[in-house]
C-alpha cells in the first residue's frame, strides 16, 4: 500500500520546473494553494510492503486527500514553503489495512549563480488499521540548473529516519543519493528519467540493504487536461545476503478539468514485487477514480 512520504518541496519543485520551462520565475510574493480529492479505488491484493505483510484479498475503499500549501517569497531569490497533507484510504471489508497519513513540511528554495537550491524537512505520521503504525523525518538539501534545449537537472540527497510503532527492529534510518532530468515538449509537457541509490540501515541487521532505484516518467497535455505514465523499478540486496527484492512499478493515469475547479482523477497502478521471501513476492492492481477542488 502505498503512502505519501513525499517533501512538501514537491510544491516548490513543480513551481520552479514549470516556471523555468516557461522561461521565468512566478512574481507572487504569497501563495496558498488548497486541494480536497475524495473517490474510491479497488486493490486487487492489499499489501503494506514496509512490513511485508499481505492480506492476499482484494476488496473497495473510499479515499480522501487533502492538501494545503503556503509559499512566501522572502525576497527575489529566496522563498520558504510550508504545507500540510492528509490522505486515508478505508476498505470495505479488509478494515485492518485501513491506512491514515499526516504530514507536515517545510523547505526554503533559492536561486545563486545560476543554480536552484533547496533546503527541506519533512514530519509524517502514518497510521494502519487506526492504529500508530510509522513515523518518518525527512532531510533533504538539492540542487538543479536549468540548460539549453529545456532540461532540467536536478540532484538530492535524503535522509530518512522511521520509528515503527510494533515493527520495532524495522526502525532506522535511510540515506539516498538521487539525479532526475527533465526534458520539455514544445507546446507543454515533460519527460522525466531518474536514478538514485539508497542505504538501509535498520535496528535489526536482517533488514539492512542497499538499493538501485530507477524511474521515469512523462507527462503530456490531453485537451484542458494532463495524462501522464510514471515507471519504477526498485532492486534491494540485503546486506545479511538471505533476501534480494526487485519491484517495478507502473502508474497511469489523467488530470482532467471540469466546470471551474473541479477535476476528474481516473487511475491505474500496478506492482510486481519479487523476492525469494514469500510474503514479499506477490503482484498488486489498484483502480482509483477521484474528484476534486484545487483552489
Amino acid at each position: 500500500m502505498p503512502y505519501k512520504a513525499k517533501l512538501k518541496s514537491g510544491m516548490v519543485i513543480s513551481a520552479i520546473i514549470l516556471s523555468a520551462a516557461q522561461g521565468g520565475y512566478a512574481d507572487d510574493e504569497n501563495e496558498i494553494e488548497i486541494s480536497i480529492y475524495a473517490g474510491a479505488e479497488y486493490n486487487d491484493n492489499i499489501a503494506v510492503s514496509d512490513i511485508d505483510l499481505g492480506s492476499g484479498q482484494g476488496d473497495f475503499a473510499g479515499l480522501l486527500e487533502v492538501s494545503l500549501g503556503y509559499e512566501n517569497k522572502i525576497s527575489e531569490n529566496l522563498s520558504f514553503s510550508a504545507g500540510y497533507d492528509f490522505s486515508y484510504t478505508r476498505f470495505v471489508d479488509e478494515t485492518a489495512f485501513n491506512f491514515q497519513s499526516h504530514g507536515l513540511s517545510a523547505g526554503l528554495s533559492g536561486q545563486m549563480a545560476g543554480l536552484d537550491l533547496g533546503l527541506d524537512y519533512s514530519f509524517f505520521h502514518n497510521r494502519l488499521g487506526g492504529e500508530s503504525f510509522l513515523d518518518m523525518q525527512l532531510f533533504s538539501p538539492s540542487i538543479a540548473k536549468m540548460f539549453p534545449g529545456n532540461i532540467y537537472v536536478r540532484a538530492a540527497y535524503t535522509y530518512m529516519d522511521k520509528d515503527f510503532e510494533t515493527a520495532l527492529t524495522r526502525s532506522g534510518n535511510n540515506q539516498k543519493y538521487g539525479v532526475d532530468s527533465y526534458f520539455f515538449f514544445d507546446g507543454g509537457g515533460f519527460f522525466r528519467v531518474g536514478a538514485a541509490w539508497q542505504e538501509e540501515d535498520a535496528a535489526a541487521a536482517i533488514f539492512d540493504y542497499d538499493g538501485l532505484v530507477l524511474n521515469a516518467q512523462v507527462k503530456v497535455p490531453v485537451g484542458e487536461g494532463d495524462f501522464y505514465v510514471k515507471g519504477n523499478y526498485k532492486k534491494r540486496t540485503y546486506d545479511s545476503g538471505l533476501r534480494e527484492d526487485k519491484r517495478t512499478s507502473l502508474r497511469a493515469g489523467l488530470e482532467l478539468p471540469f466546470m471551474d475547479n473541479l477535476i476528474i482523477k481516473p487511475e491505474y497502478r500496478f506492482l510486481d514485487s519479487s523476492s525469494n521471501l514469500a510474503s514479499a513476492d506477490y503482484s498488486e492492481h489498484v483502480f482509483s477514480l477521484m474528484f476534486g477542488i484545487e483552489f
